[in-house]
Formats: structure tokens, C-alpha cells, sequence
């Protein structure tokens, strides 16, 4: 059984995550020919992929907020138009899981926790935590 994660360990994740002084380096190896070839690269940070992925999901929202919405007559009703929200899963999503221990909502890292709903927007740098009667309160 896992320990339930608290708020110093959301604190924790997301100033590991933020943290510069991580390179992410790897060797790659092949051979071609008899040959052995070698090259050193080195990756995005993980704050830098997180970034990436949410900017990408917000022009994602943006393109489905820019389409027309219009009422449709059906049976002779006028039916309003569904408010498109982009919710399709997204690579980054099991990153989120896997190594943040936390969901993606729309463009949040939520963790929920004894306490409430911590909402981290990653492109703000912001946590907000969401008691349970659902008022705001900032941490």
C-alpha cells in the first residue's frame, strides 16, 4: 500500500520538477558497419517537457474555442451548441501520473489530497488549493 501523499509532498514534487541543477544526459551507442558510434545528448528538463505540453493543450482549447457556435433546430426545438472543451488524453498525461503521482485536468496538475484539490498550472507557476466546500483558498 503507497503513503498517501500531504501538501509538503506536492511542495516537494513541484520544486523537484522545477529544479535547473538536474542535466539530463544519456549516451547513445550504435553500430554501423563494425563500427561503434557514440553521442552524448542531452534532453529537455522535465519542467521545460511539462511546459511544452500544456502550451500545446491550450492552443489545442484555443482552436476549439475559436469555432462558431450555433443553435440547431431539431424536432422543432432550437437546440444549443455543446461547449467544446479539449479533453483527449495527451502524452504528457502519464508523465503527470507516473512521475508528479497526480491527474490532468484540463490545464492543471491536480493532486487530491486529505485536505482538498491542489491545482498546479504549470505555465503561471501557481498552486491553488481547493478546500472541500469548494472555496479558494491560495497557498
Amino acid at each position: 500500500m503507497s503513503k498517501e501523499l500531504t501538501k509538503a509532498d506536492v511542495l516537494e514534487i513541484i520544486k523537484t520538477l522545477k529544479s535547473r541543477n538536474k542535466v539530463d544526459k544519456s549516451t547513445v551507442k550504435t553500430s554501423l558497419q563494425d563500427e561503434i558510434l557514440e553521442a552524448e545528448t542531452v534532453s529537455r528538463s522535465r519542467s521545460d517537457y511539462l511546459k511544452n505540453s500544456f502550451t500545446e493543450i491550450a492552443r489545442c482549447q484555443a482552436q476549439l474555442d475559436s469555432i462558431e457556435r450555433i443553435s440547431t433546430e431539431v424536432n422543432g426545438k432550437m437546440v444549443k451548441p455543446v461547449n467544446l472543451q479539449f479533453t483527449a488524453r495527451h502524452e504528457v498525461d502519464d508523465f503527470i501520473e507516473k512521475e508528479l503521482k497526480a491527474r490532468r485536468v484540463g490545464d492543471f496538475v491536480c493532486w487530491k489530497l486529505a485536505d482538498g484539490l491542489y491545482k498546479y498550472n504549470p505555465l503561471s507557476d501557481t498552486l491553488v488549493r481547493l478546500n472541500h466546500t469548494g472555496l479558494n483558498n491560495e497557498n
